[in-house]
Parts: structure tokens; C-alpha cells; sequence
């Protein structure tokens, strides 16, 4: 605890705390604006496919790409804070776990990417009653907040490797952004890629076939690899 709140201290002075705001303020500006330009498409969808379908298949994959952009630009910037002042040297010089200051980074940006993913879902929740769509689907909108920021967890644990390891962060940038427009360009991401488990979640969530909770699991289990293997990597590196 005392790791996570010495993380946050350092990035309150940041760019990251007004990115996790605008990120969801973003992604709901762009389905207002969707939304506001085709009034006719828009209830003849709401007849044909309902309106829960109608609003995820136009914001699902703005959500993947907000998450996807987001981890890479928050796992960036915190660890390029230490990057840049040079700041390794004094961290390790204190009487700290490596692996526990590796393992605080991510864990502050799940925190910051679930404020992110929540309000984003206050967003949607917004829409639909600016829509004027009737009831709202209580569970679907929770399960818009939380099943793909937990299916983040191995793209934050990928980049995260890529960030502590490599001091340019345009490199992992670079790769985070190429991800991006590969999933919605419609290249067919293999199983095994960190993207894959957003990309799945938000098919799930858009009606499309399938559980859940494989899904999930595989998010779980990557996630942790990932996140085990590069703290234990960090923790042996020498000195920054």
C-alpha cells in the first residue's frame, strides 16, 4: 500500500489523471455525435435489433479502441516518469522490493483504467437515456464498466513489460497503436495476443456467440503470467 500511494503521489503531477477523464469523455462525445447524425438509421436499428445491440454495435469497438489506446498511453507515462529523471537509481537505493514497485505500477494503472471504464459506462448509461430508450439493462451497463477492463489485464501486463524494459517509450507506443489498428481494420488478432481478450469481450457483449467466462479466465491466467514474468525480469535488471 505504501508502494501504491507513493505511485499515485508521483503521478497526481502528471498528464495521467486528466487522460483517465477524458478518455470516457471522448468515446461518449464520438456515440453523441454518431448518434445525433442519424436519427432514421437509428430507430429503424432499435426496431430490427434492439436497443442494447443498436447502441453496442456502434460503441463496442470505439471501447476496444479507447481501452486499448488508453493502457498504452497510461503504462507509458508511468513508467516514463521514472525513465526520464532518471529516477530508478533513487528507487532502488530505498528499501523496497523491485518486484513490488514493477507490480505497483500496474496495479495503479488497472485503478486508473477501471475510474476510466466506469465512467465510461456512466456515459453509455447517458446516452441511453438521452436516446430516450426506456429501461435500461442494469446488468448489461456493469457488465460494459467491468468484463472488458478485466480482459485489459494481460494488455496492461504486455505493455507494461515493454515500457519498464525499454527507456524510448515511442517503442512501446508504437506497438500499442499498431494493436489498435490492426483490430479495427479487421486483421483476425490469434488467441494468444493481448489483444484478443478485449476484442472478445466486447463480440460477448454485442450479442455475439459464445461464454463469457473462457474468456475471462484466459485474462486471468495471461494477465498473472505476464505480470509475474515481468516483475521477476525487472527485479533482476541492473540498475537504470
Amino acid at each position: 500500500m505504501r508502494l501504491l500511494r507513493s505511485e499515485a503521489m508521483k503521478q497526481w503531477r502528471t498528464w495521467v489523471m486528466p487522460l483517465t477523464f477524458l478518455g470516457p469523455v471522448g468515446l461518449v462525445l464520438m456515440g453523441v455525435i454518431d448518434f445525433a447524425l442519424r436519427p432514421e438509421w437509428l430507430a429503424k436499428e432499435v426496431v430490427r435489433t434492439g436497443p442494447w445491440l443498436t447502441v453496442m454495435n456502434q460503441m463496442g469497438m470505439l471501447d476496444v479502441a479507447a481501452i486499448a489506446l488508453g493502457v498504452a498511453l497510461l503504462v507509458s507515462m508511468v513508467f516514463d516518469v521514472d525513465h526520464r529523471s532518471l529516477g530508478w537509481k533513487q528507487v532502488f537505493s530505498l528499501p523496497v522490493s523491485r518486484e513490488g514497485v514493477y507490480l505497483a505500477k500496474l496495479a495503479a494503472v488497472m485503478a486508473l483504467l477501471l475510474v476510466a471504464s466506469v465512467l465510461a459506462a456512466a456515459g453509455i448509461l447517458g446516452i441511453w437515456q438521452w436516446l430516450d430508450l426506456g429501461t435500461p439493462p442494469w446488468g448489461k451497463i456493469v457488465q460494459f464498466a467491468f468484463v472488458p477492463w478485466f480482459c485489459a489485464f494481460p494488455l496492461v501486463a504486455f505493455q507494461s513489460v515493454l515500457s519498464a524494459h525499454v527507456r524510448n517509450q515511442a517503442v512501446p507506443l508504437t506497438v500499442g497503436v499498431a494493436g489498435v489498428v490492426a483490430a479495427l481494420f479487421g486483421f483476425r488478432m490469434p488467441a494468444w495476443a493481448p489483444w484478443s481478450p478485449p476484442i472478445s469481450s466486447e463480440v460477448w457483449l454485442s450479442g455475439g456467440p459464445g461464454n463469457i467466462w473462457p474468456i475471462l479466465g484466459y485474462a486471468l491466467v495471461t494477465g498473472a503470467v505476464l505480470s509475474t514474468a515481468g516483475a521477476i525480469a525487472f527485479a533482476q535488471r541492473d540498475v537504470m
